[in-house]
């Protein structure tokens, strides 16, 4: 199925662009911190009320590649849709 030379060369590429990325430094566990403070406020927000966390869950993960691609992140109270990854 996958040839064991090709499937090593496509993961050493795929971790040299992460760890370009920022992965496994201390520059992106802040990123992600923050932007886990940031989700636990907005689920704060629901005040006991039962409600589906997903869309919360979903736009930080997104925050996060957002802030490693672009720099950005965007505000609990900004529209998603008009997010460049959301555009198609």
């Amino acid at each position: 199925m996958f040839n064991n030379d090709n499937f090593k060369e496509m993961r050493k590429f795929s971790q040299s662009i992460l760890r370009d990325a920022g992965l496994g430094k201390q520059s992106l566990t802040g990123i992600v911190q923050d932007e886990a403070k940031h989700l636990t406020d907005k689920i704060g927000m629901h005040e006991g009320q039962t409600s589906a966390i997903q869309d919360d869950v979903r736009n930080a993960v997104f925050n996060v590649l957002n802030h490693i691609v672009f720099g950005k992140r965007y505000s609990i109270h900004e529209d998603y849709s008009t997010a460049p990854l959301n555009q198609s």
